[in-house]
């Protein structure tokens, strides 16, 4: 008799930490999973982010360009086409 209940005790403790585990096991799938999906949508976040910067920079007015042509003297600060002209004149004489 003795047998049999220790063999029912140890059982329905087996069974326990068997049920525990399972459901802690299933959580931390859960959890994983999640953790999967919010590193997918920061990704998605930062890819987004990335394209817009790259858009926003070619879209942007070349200043490097803005630059070169100031220097050459074909573009000034006040850029009407007689003061264009009027520098032109000037560097051909030079």
């Amino acid at each position: 008799m003795d047998t049999v209940e220790a063999t029912e005790s140890v059982q329905k403790a087996q069974m326990a930490v068997a049920q525990r585990y399972g459901g802690s096991q299933a959580k931390l799938q859960t959890a994983g999973e999640s953790l999967e999906r919010i590193k997918q949508k920061q990704a998605e976040r930062a890819a987004k982010m990335e394209a817009s910067a790259e858009l926003a920079a070619t879209s942007a007015p070349d200043d490097s360009l803005e630059v070169k042509l100031r220097a050459a003297g074909i573009k000034a600060d006040n850029a009407s086409a007689d003061s264009v002209l009027a520098r032109l004149k000037d560097k051909s004489k030079a």
